[in-house]
């Protein structure tokens, strides 16, 4: 008979059809062992009175996991580009922040060398107003030679002073700039941190959880689900912290009721808004556990390893006299507060979606506030038209 696979009665018992590990590379042995399972109960003959295993559903099954197999294979690769973008963005913010901060350490020490030779030149000011002070009592020719002389030196040293006091308020000037640009940094990566710790831990339980479409199941309420795969009894209930899906579990314990094939969950509106009726695709396994997928999820990448970079980096700037703020570790979302999965739902195993931190968010708002490329030149020309009315001060007292 065409499209079937003959089988005698004295022929020895076939192994049951394995599983080629090639298909599944990230799944775990325990999911391998359970896939073999579901395929070799569909694919060995259960029923000694048949003689024949249809051929075409044997095919059928195996295109439809090669067809898996490639479109995991594809979007492990798109992970990996994005992935490699990322940290390419980050290597070019580090490079950022470590040019920004040799040269703050430059002109810091610029600005003590500037500043020890101003000190220097004042003392030689008072010396010389001392000389000329003695020198005016002496003779009238004197007086006239020695004040001319005097008078054309202190005008000269004046002017050295003032030059003095220009250069450091331009390096007082470019070493604020510097800070703002580390704190823009700051927030940048900040604003990086947030965007993918919330995220975390989402590549790891999609790939502990896999399975096939077993059903559908409905929301045509705003506090209830109805599938024909619910039982009555009780059921445990939860929705994932990023809010990407939801899972059912029978449990004794479980908190929300099934009756009739629908669950009733009262504060479910609250958490998860009901904007129309939407069927959903029910994911099982070989437990009787089943989920269903609310959105597409982004896969995390966890920048630890700058971020400490960063912060050693600025204490170390902060350590040499600079005013800056280092967020603490606990300020951002950790990977293992992501990781720790799906909480039980409030009422019925409901948690709210999107539990990010307070930290992040006052951070994220900090950001708004760093000063303009525009204020900044607002207070360059106030502080030049101050020093130039000490500069005419100076010279109508002289």
């Amino acid at each position: 008979m065409a499209g079937t696979v003959r089988k005698t009665r004295t022929a020895k018992k076939k192994d049951p059809i394995k599983v080629d590990e090639t298909f599944f590379p990230e799944l775990s042995e325990d999911e391998r062992n359970g896939l073999q399972k579901m395929v070799g109960k569909k694919a060995v003959i259960q029923n000694a009175e048949r003689d024949t295993v249809p051929k075409e559903d044997h095919d059928e099954e195996v295109a439809g996991l090669k067809d898996e197999k490639e479109k995991l294979r594809k979007k492990n690769d798109d992970l990996k580009r994005e992935k490699e973008r990322l940290v390419e963005e980050r290597d070019a913010l580090d490079a950022r922040l470590k040019s920004a901060m040799d040269r703050c350490s430059k002109l810091e020490s610029d600005l003590d060398e500037r500043s020890d030779a101003l000190l220097g030149r004042d003392a030689e000011i008072g010396r010389l107003r001392e000389d000329l002070r003695k020198a005016s009592s002496n003779r009238q020719h004197l007086i006239d030679t020695a004040v001319a002389g005097k008078n054309a030196e202190i005008q000269d040293l004046t002017s050295r002073m003032v030059r003095m006091g220009e250069e450091r308020d331009s390096l007082t000037a470019e070493l604020r700039e510097a800070s703002d640009e580390i704190e823009s940094l700051k927030a940048r990566i900040a604003e990086l941190e947030s965007g993918t710790a919330v995220s975390a831990g989402v590549i790891s339980e999609g790939a502990e959880f896999c399975g096939e479409v077993c059903g559908t199941v409905s929301r045509d309420a705003s506090d209830s689900f109805s599938s024909d795969l619910f039982s009555d009894g009780r059921y445990r209930v939860a929705l994932a912290r990023n809010g990407g899906y939801v899972r059912f579990s029978r449990d004794v314990e479980g908190r929300a009721v099934c009756s009739g094939g629908r669950i009733v969950i009262p504060d479910l509106e609250t958490y998860l808004p009901f904007s129309g009726a939407a069927d959903y695709q029910a994911v099982g396994d070989a437990g009787g556990e089943f989920r269903i997928i609310l959105q597409d999820r982004p896969r995390a990448v966890s920048f630890r390893t700058g971020i400490y970079a960063l912060r050693s980096a600025l204490r170390t700037f902060r350590g040499r006299g600079c005013h800056v703020q280092i967020p603490r570790r606990q300020d951002t979302v950790s990977d293992d507060t992501e990781r720790s999965g799906p909480s039980e739902c409030r009422s019925a195993g409901v948690k709210p979606p999107g539990a990010t931190s307070q930290k992040v968010k006052d951070m994220a708002v900090k950001e708004k506030h760093v000063e303009t490329k525009k204020d900044r030149e607002e207070k360059r020309k106030a502080r030049k038209q101050a020093r130039e009315s000490r500069h005419e001060a100076r010279g109508n007292s002289a």
